[in-house]
C-alpha cells in the first residue's frame, strides 16, 4: 500500500503514580514484549485473542515488534525501568490500505486509568494524518468496557454482531466536539487523572486478518497469536 506515515512522537504521563512513555515499538523490544504477554491474566489473555495463549513465541513477538510504521503501527507505553505495561497497533488492511484493524493490550496492574483510551487516541490520531479512514475491530459481545473504551476516543462505531462476537467499524472523522473532548481525555491521562476511563487491558480490538487465525468467542482453544 503504497501510503507515507510520520513517525508518532514519543509522549510521558503518569498511571498509577508510574512515570510512563509511550513511544513507538522497535525491534529491541522483542524481549520485553514477551515479557509483558507472560505476566498478562488468563482473562486478559484470552479477552484479547480469544483463546489460551500463555506465552508469545520468539517469531511470534518479533512479527509484532517489526513493524514498517507505514502499513503496520504500533506504539508501546514504557516505565522507567525499562518495562513494557501496553501495546496499541494497528494493521491496514487491503486492498487500499484506508481501513486498519486496532489492538490494544495493557497490562492487569495497569487497567482502569485510561492508558488503553489514550492509546486509541493517539492511534486514531496518526491514522488519520497518514489516510486511514476507518478502524475495525472484532471484540466479544459482552466486552462492554472495550467497545466504551472505543467510545470514550471520541469514536462512533456500526457494530453488528455474530455468535459472541461483536464486528464494530468506526470512521475516524468526528465532528469538532469530538476532537476536543478525545483532546481533554489525553491531557488528563498524562497527568494522571484519568482513572475514569475504563479500559480492560487485554484487548482484542482487532484479531487482524494479516495473520490469518481463526477467532471464536467459545472458551479453551489455544489462540495463534495476531498483531
Amino acid at each position: 500500500m503504497m501510503m507515507t506515515s510520520r513517525k508518532p512522537a514519543p509522549s510521558s504521563l503518569v498511571v498509577n503514580g508510574v512515570p510512563l512513555t509511550i513511544r513507538p515499538i522497535a525491534g529491541e523490544d522483542t524481549v520485553r514484549l514477551m515479557t509483558l504477554h507472560a505476566g498478562l491474566s488468563e482473562r486478559t489473555v484470552y479477552q484479547r485473542f480469544f483463546g489460551v495463549l500463555p506465552q508469545l513465541s520468539v517469531g511470534q513477538a518479533e512479527r509484532f515488534t517489526h513493524v514498517d510504521g507505514v502499513d503496520r503501527v504500533a506504539l508501546v507505553a514504557e516505565a522507567a525501568a525499562g518495562h513494557l505495561v501496553a501495546v496499541g497497533r494497528y494493521d491496514r488492511l487491503p486492498p487500499d490500505g484506508h481501513a486498519a484493524e486496532i489492538a490494544v493490550v495493557v497490562a492487569d496492574d495497569y487497567q482502569h486509568h485510561g492508558l488503553g483510551t489514550l492509546l486509541v487516541t493517539m492511534l486514531r490520531s496518526h491514522a488519520q494524518a497518514a489516510g486511514v479512514t476507518e478502524f475495525v475491530a472484532e471484540v466479544l459481545s459482552d466486552n462492554r468496557d472495550m467497545q466504551d473504551a472505543f467510545a470514550r476516543a471520541g469514536l462512533v462505531s456500526r457494530t453488528t454482531h455474530d455468535h459472541g462476537v461483536a464486528h464494530l467499524v468506526m470512521p475516524l472523522s468526528s465532528s469538532p466536539q469530538l476532537i476536543t473532548s478525545s483532546r481533554q481525555r489525553q491531557a488528563a491521562a498524562a497527568s494522571g487523572s484519568g482513572s475514569g476511563d475504563c479500559f480492560p487491558g487485554r484487548t482484542l480490538a482487532g484479531m487482524t486478518h494479516a495473520d490469518n487465525a481463526a477467532s471464536t468467542a467459545t472458551p479453551a482453544p489455544t489462540a495463534k497469536a495476531r498483531s
